[in-house]
Formats: structure tokens, sequence, C-alpha cells
């Protein structure tokens, strides 16, 4: 599992709707508040049948992001763009770091 697996794992997030709407490039310093929560819904009528590029992961991803972004909405202290990038760090760690089993 090398960059290219985790590209197609972002690919939700960075097409992510709340990109445009939170206009992340002028204003990526803002907090996420509450009132943007809306942005982080997940879509009760995707039932996997409906996006049929979207694999079985990247919608689990995405759920799991919009469940994180809901969060970060909630505490009204993560800068916007942030949000963004952390999560991407940590799906590029949890790539190329998987979680073993041994005791080593």
């Amino acid at each position: 599992a090398g960059p290219q697996s985790c590209i197609s794992l972002i690919d939700p997030i960075v097409n992510h709707p709340a990109v445009k709407v939170l206009n992340l490039e002028n204003r990526s310093r803002r907090k996420l508040k509450p009132k943007h929560k809306y942005l982080f819904e997940d879509d009760p009528n995707d039932n996997g049948s409906n996006n049929e590029v979207m694999s079985i992961l990247q919608r689990k991803q995405l759920r799991l992001f919009n469940q994180l972004g809901r969060i970060a909405c909630e505490t009204g202290v993560v800068p916007r763009k942030e949000l963004f990038e952390t999560y991407a760090a940590a799906l590029y760690i949890h790539m190329e770091f998987p979680t073993t089993t041994s005791n080593e």
C-alpha cells in the first residue's frame, strides 16, 4: 500500500462539498463552528448503489470524516483547513504504517 492507494482514499475528502463552501484557500484559519455541521451530514440515501465510482472503503472513510467534521464543528476550536490536512495526513500514516498483531 503506497502513496497511490492513499490518493484514492483522500479523493472523497478533497472533493468534499464543504471544501468550496468553507473557502479553504482564503479563510483557512477561521474555525469550524456549530453552524457548519450541516456540511458534514451523511447522505441518508447513499446505500452504495447511488455512487458506483466510490469504493466501499472510500464511503467508509467519508462517513468517518463526516463524523469527525461534525465533532470538530461542535467544539468550535478547529481551523477549517486543519481538519482536511490532518485527516489526509492520518490516512497516509495509517496506510504507510499499518497496525500489526504481533508483540514485537
